[in-house]
């Protein structure tokens, strides 16, 4: 899965876009956050300008699972 398509499945699934943040531009905090760092994607949540629950994997597509797993609750299809 890439970016995009996870993209499309969270909109799909009515999740709040400010729920997350893939595409590191803009508000980070209280979202659960997708970043790419030197060849390495991390997945985090952000609070009060702290990350945590890091994550780390070495494809997008591992990254994107866990991202999708992180909103499980929402029922997505």
């Amino acid at each position: 899965m890439t970016k995009m398509e996870l993209k499309q499945i969270l909109n799909r699934n009515n999740i709040p876009e400010w729920y997350y943040n893939l595409d590191e531009k803009g508000e980070t905090d209280q979202r659960v956050c997708l970043k790419k760092e030197n060849n390495i994607w991390k997945v985090y949540f952000t609070e009060r300008g702290e990350e945590l629950d890091v994550m780390h994997y070495n494809s997008e597509s591992e990254a994107c699972d866990d991202v999708l797993r992180r909103f499980k609750r929402f029922n997505i299809k």
